[in-house]
């Protein structure tokens, strides 16, 4: 039997030359399909070479054929091109799709992660039924403020002081002489780590105070023309009543604000004082009785400056980060790509320590939710899942490395010497002087 491309060779110079028969044209298109459009052409060629020239003017246009042939074969490859480039695409298409989903499953896994939550009661304010505070009334009598203590504390001739779970309460009496009696100086309210108290003037203004957190309350300085008290560290939230027509004067370190049924944050830090106004308006006094008035939302900081005139200094932030600020307040604190160093710090504050060595803290930010129920262990946990080196020390955490010990011996050697030579100086300028 001979060859399909022998057999196909034979038939199609047939059929170029003109003289094969039906039967033999339709095993020519059967066979047709066996070879490639490239391979054809190639065999037509090849038979135009062995045809006779005069044999070469057949019947059958053989250049058209070959030139349809060939249009033909283009077009197969153009359209395989477009296959191909359809396919690349879908894959490139499909692949970047695949590698997003992962980028968000591995963004969500790790912000759940980093993610400590309470429960699904909502993000309310932080219950300070359970918590407790210390009030000192005097030099040598302090109490501790829990669940246990309630009614009336003590009195003092117009004012009653009353505590409740999670609540001081000054509330306004009937004068009695025989409590007038009694007259002690500031009382001081303090909370420690992890804890939280609540503290309403007669007017119902409630106080919040921050853990790690001192304020002085003045009972003979509660009434109706004003409420004076004093925050000596830390931070509180100040919920003023806007049925009240009486002013409340805070008094910090650096500065002094006035407010009558306003909503603001105020905390000391080592610059100075910081100062966010939610509602209303707070009035801002400084030592050389100067009062400016900052309306809400207002963010701004107030320190004491090293000039010779001795002017307060007044630095506004950027109001979107009021929310920030007070995010202490709620049961769930959300950080939402905020500065690591910030984060840190307000942690620190909510668990009473401090962080030594925080120049080696990178500066990148950071995204996370933390319940307030959450211990310091979880705390660490979120800023090692973060890629922030956290190192346990004897006094508490640090990011730096451990200063090896022969720099810390190359130290102690090199003060030493300094010691040594200051000692020389001054003997040869005493010696000089006795001569």
């Amino acid at each position: 039997m001979a060859e399909p491309s022998i057999l196909f060779k034979h038939l199609l110079k047939k059929h170029m030359d003109g003289i094969a028969s039906n039967n033999e044209e339709a095993t020519l298109r059967l066979m047709w399909h066996l070879f490639d459009d490239e391979e054809i052409v190639d065999f037509i060629e090849e038979l135009q070479q062995e045809m006779p020239v005069n044999l070469r003017e057949s019947k059958t246009d053989s250049a058209a054929l070959t030139a349809a042939i060939l249009r033909k074969a283009k077009e197969k490859q153009a359209k395989k091109l477009k296959g191909r480039r359809v396919r690349i695409l879908s894959w490139a298409a499909a692949s970047i799709f695949i590698v997003v989903i992962m980028l968000v499953v591995f963004n969500q896994r790790q912000e759940s992660s980093n993610n400590i939550l309470c429960d699904n009661s909502g993000n309310g304010n932080i219950p300070t039924k359970d918590f407790y505070c210390l009030l000192q009334v005097n030099s040598t009598q302090c109490f501790v403020i829990d669940s246990n203590y309630k009614g009336m504390l003590r009195r003092y001739g117009k004012m009653a002081v009353l505590v409740h779970p999670g609540v001081v309460q000054y509330m306004a009496m009937p004068y009695s002489a025989t409590a007038d009696s009694l007259r002690e100086g500031a009382q001081q309210i303090s909370t420690n780590n992890m804890q939280q108290y609540v503290v309403e003037l007669p007017d119902r203004t409630r106080i919040r105070l921050n853990a790690m957190t001192t304020i002085k309350i003045y009972p003979d300085r509660l009434n109706s023309k004003g409420q004076f008290i004093e925050l000596e560290k830390g931070e509180i939230y100040i919920e003023g009543n806007q049925r009240s027509d009486v002013p409340l004067v805070l008094k910090t370190p650096s500065i002094t604000f006035i407010a009558t049924g306003s909503h603001f944050n105020t905390q000391i830090d080592k610059r100075g004082t910081l100062l966010a106004v939610e509602t209303g308006e707070v009035a801002v006094e400084n030592s050389h009785g100067e009062r400016i008035v900052r309306e809400c939302p207002d963010l701004s900081h107030y320190s004491k400056s090293k000039s010779p005139e001795g002017k307060d200094t007044v630095n506004t932030y950027n109001i979107s980060d009021i929310d920030l600020v007070t995010n202490w307040r709620r049961t769930e604190r959300v950080y939402k790509d905020v500065q690591l160093d910030y984060f840190v710090a307000d942690m620190a504050r909510w668990y009473g320590f401090k962080f030594t060595s925080l120049d080696c803290l990178p500066k990148k930010k950071i995204s996370t939710v933390i319940c307030y129920r959450a211990n310091i262990k979880d705390f660490i946990a979120v800023l090692r899942n973060s890629s922030v080196h956290v190192r346990e020390t004897r006094e508490g955490y640090a990011f730096c490395d451990p200063v090896p010990k022969v720099s810390q011996q190359m130290a102690i050697v090199e003060n030493r010497i300094k010691i040594r030579r200051k000692i020389r100086y001054l003997y040869s300028v005493n010696s000089s002087l006795l001569h």
